[in-house]
């Protein structure tokens, strides 16, 4: 079962839930009710890096900074990510469920976050080696019989 945590705790999750998805930052694939949710590496790292800065706003040169690193192209980028993001979890950006637009600032992850826990099952097994043709030490009774 899942467990909920604020937001900056969650973020640092390697698992995340939001709404019907999940995000799995290790094996870098999203989840939704239909299975796999495919993404462009840029449009899955747009998605991470929101999550990550939940709920805080990220102006658009902090997402070309984050997102594309030393590769930096125009603000478009930032708007297209966004947009391939949105249409892949179904989030209208005139009705923001889960990506706000912040006019004039930029962008934020509004969503309630989840991080992922599974059970850590631990078993025990005890292994008992007997050796093989080895005669058993003599007993005190043993001993008391032979003489």
């Amino acid at each position: 079962m899942a467990s909920v945590l604020k937001a900056e705790k969650a973020a640092k999750a390697v698992r995340l839930r939001f709404g019907e998805f999940t995000l799995d930052r290790e094996t870098g694939r999203l989840s939704g009710p239909e299975g796999e949710v495919r993404l462009r590496p840029q449009a899955f790292r747009m998605l991470e890096v929101l999550v990550e800065s939940a709920p805080r706003i990220l102006s658009q040169e902090e997402l070309l900074d984050q997102v594309w690193g030393v590769e930096h192209l125009s603000p478009a980028s930032v708007k297209q990510a966004v947009s391939e993001v949105r249409l892949a979890l179904g989030d209208d950006p005139t009705r923001p469920r889960l990506i706000e637009t912040v006019h004039r600032r930029g962008y934020r992850f509004i969503a309630a976050l989840e991080a992922v826990v599974e059970p850590v099952v631990e078993s025990v097994v005890e292994v008992v080696l007997a050796p093989r043709d080895v005669e058993p030490e003599p007993t005190v009774e043993d001993l008391v019989v032979a003489e």
